[in-house]
């Protein structure tokens, strides 16, 4: 086995040990299961959660609006991007959306969308605000880092707008693909912290909500340590697609 597959092993498995030990040390220092129940408490609230029917409906209620948060910011973010690509004066324009759009804090929008939508909209319309500009980013970053190279040529040689696109596109796809798992993995947080300031009904966020009532903390760090892992699995899945895609382009990683 290669040093660096050794090593990607060891390193992960040195930090959850160091995070063991930190929580063990908070849970005795405190001695109050209410605020840091030891790790076996936790442990144990896993099958109680996996029996309860519920958590899988939340589960996949979830995932269904992570997933339309994803595809709906995809739709704008290209959108935005094809328009910033073909037209200077448009990306000025789109530019500043952008930087206010980063700048939203996910709370303070969170609760101004609640008294507009029902809890149920409200954190798809989170996710896509906090994703749209990630997106954009990285649909304009790679073409940016053409720009009085590849891209110049384009256009010298008058090649075809379908040509055009695909050029772009092989610039575009191995950044966007670099980066779509870690987005991802964000929009997760960001729609869990919607649905938990918001309450939405059958939803992970809710569930947790549901906890915090019930004082049930060793549940609502089971539930955290669900979203992490899946946040994990995503990265995990969507590296592998890079991997395949960027062997496929003859390229070693």
């Amino acid at each position: 086995m290669k040093k660096s597959a050794i090593a990607s092993i060891i390193y992960p498995v040195i930090t959850l040990l160091l995070l063991c030990l930190i929580w063990t040390v908070v849970s005795v220092a405190t001695d109050n299961p209410q605020l840091a129940p030891s790790i076996l408490e936790v442990l144990s609230s896993i099958p109680k959660i996996l029996q309860k029917g519920d958590f899988y409906l939340s589960l996949g209620a979830t995932l269904l609006r992570v997933v339309v948060g994803v595809v709906i910011s995809l739709l704008i973010s290209s959108s935005l991007g094809y328009i910033s690509i073909l037209n200077p004066v448009g990306k000025k324009i789109i530019s500043p959306i952008i930087t206010i759009l980063r700048a939203l804090p996910t709370l303070a929008i969170t609760l101004v969308l609640l008294s507009w939508l029902s809890p149920r909209i409200a954190p798809v319309v989170v996710a896509v605000l906090a994703l749209v500009p990630l997106f954009y980013l990285n649909v304009i970053t790679p073409i940016d880092m053409l720009e009085g190279g590849a891209t110049r040529l384009i256009k010298c040689y008058q090649i075809s707008p379908r040509q055009v696109g695909k050029a772009y596109l092989s610039q575009i796809a191995p950044y966007f693909l670099l980066n779509v798992g870690a987005n991802i993995s964000f929009c997760i947080k960001v729609v869990i912290s919607a649905e938990v300031l918001s309450a939405t009904y059958v939803s992970i966020g809710g569930m947790m909500s549901e906890q915090k009532l019930y004082l049930d903390v060793a549940s609502m760090v089971a539930m955290s340590i669900f979203a992490i892992l899946l946040a994990l699995l995503i990265e995990w899945l969507c590296s592998l697609v890079y991997k395949s895609y960027m062997r496929r382009r003859g390229v070693c990683l």
